[in-house]
């Protein structure tokens, strides 16, 4: 049983970290456009207002997951963990197949630069704000409901291995600010996209599992 439990830990680690990782990259590129559009425009003194909008972001997921948490703890938890695992499955993997798509990327962030543009010219900084906090805002309630999906195996496997991603983050971002250390982009999103896929398939185990324990679906050994 402990050997069971120590390598369900691990397993959770693991994925966090890189689900973290992933997520993390993808705040970083458009945080990183979010400022380079206010240098662009000569606004720089507004960069808190940018800084304040995600990082209220993050503490905006971090309360969903405590939330969930709290909320899956009573009645129902058995459908309520299958339900957030399949969800968590089909984002994932559409998380996969959109970070492989250069169009996509792109597109996403024409918009982002367009959007930050226009609030620049009307003068709103609760506008700024708001674009910084919806911006990355995606990526922190992603975040919560992949944990979400992991924490029900383990939830210390979940939250240890999100804060060992948060430093790995943190470290690679001081790395290439002081440093100059250039991310090999295309490496990190295809390992990403790998960890993904197999996150995904650790959770639709766990979905089907959890169809099988409420009645949906029968338990037939193959």
């Amino acid at each position: 049983q402990q050997g069971t439990d120590a390598s369900g830990f691990w397993a959770v680690f693991v994925a966090a970290l890189l689900i973290l990782l992933r997520e993390g990259f993808e705040a970083v590129v458009v945080v990183g456009a979010l400022l380079a559009v206010l240098k662009k425009m000569q606004a720089t003194q507004l960069s808190p207002v940018v800084h304040a909008g995600w990082i209220s972001s993050l503490f905006f997921g971090a309360a969903a997951f405590v939330f969930a948490h709290q909320f899956f703890a009573g009645a129902n938890r058995e459908w309520l963990e299958t339900i957030v695992a399949l969800v968590a499955v089909a984002l994932l993997l559409y998380a996969a197949l959109w970070l492989n798509a250069r169009a996509n990327i792109s597109k996403h962030m024409t918009e982002v630069r367009g959007e930050m543009t226009q609030a620049l010219a009307s003068g709103s900084t609760a506008s700024l704000f708001f674009i910084a906090f919806s911006s990355v805002g995606r990526e922190s309630l992603e975040t919560a409901l992949f944990l979400q999906g992991l924490a029900a195996d383990s939830f210390d496997g979940a939250v240890w291995g999100a804060v060992a991603g948060l430093v790995a983050l943190l470290g690679l971002i001081v790395m290439v600010r002081t440093v100059g250390f250039k991310l090999p982009m295309q490496t990190l999103f295809k390992v990403s996209t790998i960890a993904l896929v197999v996150t995904a398939v650790m959770l639709l185990g766990k979905g089907v599992h959890g169809l099988q324990e409420v009645g949906v679906l029968p338990i037939r050994p193959v």
